[in-house]
């Protein structure tokens, strides 16, 4: 060392070599941690393909499972909160239009349309006797709207919503749905 400037001597051929050597040392260490990094990154990778390669098809299906159950718990959530936010305008409303529950035990929508035999009475002689003979429902000749088939002529348009007989179930059908419809 130089004593005036407390610098190191650069003349001293020990001290050069031991710079020198310190210098390699360096650059060595430096070199090895590049080459460890490298092979590590390459292990991982190594790795990764191999899992890949062995589990991708189940990794991707516990991905898609994985994606559903977040849809399906989104769609739970969103359900829960329209669910509450029915439930507390049906709570609002029914505060201020209390009368409104009084009218609810009448019914608003009529009764289901029934057929039109449903309503006939039942007469006596619907049910055959023992001795007269029964009908065949399958003969050419039976209907059971008797003559209720007009004979059209040949050049007649074809109407197929006129119904045939004004005691056929389709005929009060609608006759029905015309009603309501105006």
């Amino acid at each position: 060392m130089l004593l005036d400037t407390r610098e190191e001597c650069h003349t001293c051929q020990y001290r050069a070599a031991e710079r020198i050597a310190q210098a390699k040392a360096v650059q060595l260490l430096t070199e090895q941690q590049v080459r460890d990094a490298a092979a590590a990154e390459l292990r991982a990778r190594q790795l990764a393909d191999e899992r890949e390669h062995a589990h991708g098809e189940a990794m991707e299906e516990d991905a898609r499972l994985e994606e559903a159950a977040a849809q399906r718990r989104a769609r739970a959530a969103a359900a829960a909160a329209v669910a509450e936010e029915t439930a507390r305008l049906r709570a609002e409303l029914a505060e201020q239009f209390a009368e409104l529950d009084a009218a609810a035990a009448r019914p608003v929508v009529p009764g289901p349309l029934r057929p039109a035999h449903d309503e006939d009475p039942v007469e006596a002689d619907a049910f055959p006797d023992e001795e007269a003979p029964e009908e065949d429902p399958f003969a050419p000749d039976h209907f059971e709207d008797e003559g209720s088939v007009p004979d059209l002529p040949a050049d007649a348009p074809d109407d197929s919503a006129a119904p045939w007989s004004l005691a056929s179930p389709n005929a009060l059908y609608e006759a029905a749905k015309a009603a309501l419809a105006s």
